[in-house]
């Protein structure tokens, strides 16, 4: 099944998240602010500012430093707008890092909401909008589709300029009185132009803004006057720095590239710094904020941070996590292993951006997944196993277990192959699949493919996802039976992903059970044991350790020394 991984996307509702990026990836951010307006020359600018995600991140299309206006080659190449490299349009880019004192972004000094209209204006019949929220200054923007022109039949086909007035009215909702002004717009233009009549500095109140043309449409056809309300743009003049937020603002001039409505833009990101413990005291312990493509050190900001994470209203606290855990999980992430490129990269990064209500937790846990570690809560602390080859910490027989069961798992009823789904860095995100097929199952008897697909979160590199593509095969391969049973007390010190011994009298080999005593080189059995030739005798010691000698052949009475 498809798991219907998203790309890079924009949010452009009312009310979306504020988006954080993880490591390095693509962002679309969500619009804080998206307005259309007018230049000198008539041209429609779209002015966008977008939260690309919550600061400060390390850069901005390879940028480490805030910047301003950039324009033409100057604009990196993983800076785009719908796909294709910024720097191909007439546009100025700003960008903001999310740092605690940052400027506010040029051309956003002030908050305007754009609201369409396609309505006609005609002689004598004024259009009134309302203003949605209170204002101290407003845009009115007025298109002529088909150009504003007339056309002289003496030299044929020769157009001169023409003149068109309205007047534009505010008053106050609720009020009577009307102030207003007359707005003339004069050009020989045959293509599509538009006008933008500006006032500031209004007292803060909802108003009421009219236009009327007050020009007659000429009888003839030589002429090109349409004329149509194209916006308003409700403007209150108060500018945002937006601490914390980085930030991309975008000036865009309109062009025959743009296929309509607002673009899409989407920067390359590496993502918030994050608090990386110094490892040295758990009882005072100590942080450094950097940038990391760290999984560990990624769930650890998503658990503790305490603006959108779970340490939001003190839920979860650092006295909670178990920090020897996440520090030896962050030591796995970064060794190196084989690309299948005849290179290393490191085991297991991170490259996500949050941007969807849901569990903290559960993204926590899929991003530990995807590096081979499993998140759990024992003793009232996040803790972290890797799930790697280990040494047998505790052995349990009959002599410590009761109500043993064993489940056998048949081979069809397990998977045959994985798939990981992940987004791709070197497609530029684009969606892909690693696959791995169990050859030994599938090819030797014909089976049928029965497939496992898991989410690759926070992967974005093939190496990884094809790693984890295999174990998913291997776990599938080798893991064939599932053993439960009820212990007393002295295994309550065991944790999610201890190796343990097992013997149980059921699996008709071996003998098992408890120790009445020891010394330094002997132990005495509960019972009488029939040792073969270099038989081996497991024994857990009071430390929970296991310790494993080889006894010489011979039958040992109950509470005899071996």
């Amino acid at each position: 099944p498809w798991l219907d991984l998203p790309g890079p996307r924009r949010l452009a509702t009312g009310g979306a998240l504020q988006p954080v990026v993880y490591g390095a990836h693509r962002a679309a951010g969500n619009f804080i602010s998206a307005v259309q307006r007018v230049d000198a020359d008539g041209r429609a600018v779209f002015y966008g500012l977008l939260l690309l995600s919550r600061g400060p991140v390390q850069s901005i299309g390879g940028l480490t430093a805030d910047f301003d206006e950039l324009s033409g080659p100057s604009i990196p190449d993983s800076i785009k707008i719908d796909g294709n490299p910024a720097s191909s349009y007439d546009c100025k880019i700003s960008g903001r890092l999310g740092g605690s004192e940052q400027n506010i972004v040029p051309g956003f000094n002030e908050t305007a909401t754009t609201v369409s209209y396609a309505n006609e204006l005609l002689q004598s019949a004024p259009f009134t909008h309302a203003t949605t929220q209170n204002v101290t200054g407003f845009d009115v923007l007025v298109t002529y589709p088909s150009g504003l022109i007339e056309y002289d039949d003496d030299p044929p086909n020769a157009g001169y300029a023409i003149s068109v007035a309205f007047t534009v009215r505010w008053r106050v909702t609720g009020t009577t009185t009307w102030t207003s002004e007359t707005w003339t717009h004069t050009a020989a233009n045959s293509a599509q132009i538009s006008f933008q009549f500006s006032k500031r500095g209004l007292t803060s109140d909802r108003y009421e803004v009219q236009i009327e043309r007050t020009t007659a449409a000429a009888p003839f056809t030589r002429q090109l006057s349409a004329s149509y309300m194209l916006a308003v743009n409700e403007v209150v003049a108060q500018g945002f720095s937006y601490p914390g937020c980085a930030l991309l603002g975008v000036r865009l001039v309109g062009s025959d590239q743009l296929a309509g409505g607002i673009p899409t833009i989407t920067a390359q990101v590496e993502g918030r710094k994050v608090y990386i413990w110094d490892g040295v005291s758990t009882t005072s312990p100590a942080f450094v904020e950097t940038y990391t493509r760290n999984p560990a050190w990624i769930i650890f900001d998503l658990l503790t941070n305490t603006d959108y994470g779970l340490g939001r209203g003190g839920r979860l606290k650092l006295d909670a996590i178990h920090l020897e855990d996440f520090e030896a999980f962050a030591d796995w992430c970064d060794e190196l292993v084989d690309d299948g490129r005849s290179g290393t990269v490191a085991r297991a990064q991170c490259d996500h951006v949050a941007d969807v209500e849901r569990s903290g937790w559960e993204l926590a846990v899929e991003i530990a997944y995807a590096a081979w570690g499993r998140l759990y809560f024992a003793g009232g602390k996040a803790r972290i196993w890797i799930d790697k080859a280990a040494q047998p910490v505790f052995l349990f027989t009959n002599g410590n277990t009761r109500e043993m069961r064993v489940s056998y798992l048949g081979r069809r009823t397990r998977s045959n192959a994985a798939e990981v789904q992940y987004l791709n860095a070197e497609t530029d995100y684009e969606r892909d699949v690693a696959t791995k097929l169990d050859d030994s199952a599938v090819l030797a008897s014909s089976e049928a493919i029965r497939k496992a697909s898991v989410a690759g979160t926070g992967i974005t590199r093939a190496a990884q996802a094809y790693r984890i593509a295999q174990r998913e095969v291997n776990a599938a391969r080798y893991v064939s039976r599932r053993f439960e049973w009820i212990s007393g007390p002295e295994s309550i010190h065991l944790l999610p992903g201890d190796v343990v011994y097992l013997h149980a009298s059921a699996f008709g080999v071996g003998l098992g059970g408890r120790v009445l005593s020891a010394t330094s080189s002997t132990v005495k059995l509960d019972r009488t044991v029939t040792a073969s030739a270099r038989a081996r005798l497991v024994v857990t010691l009071q430390d929970d350790t296991t310790a494993t000698v080889y006894v010489a052949a011979g039958t040992y009475a109950r509470n005899a020394a071996i």
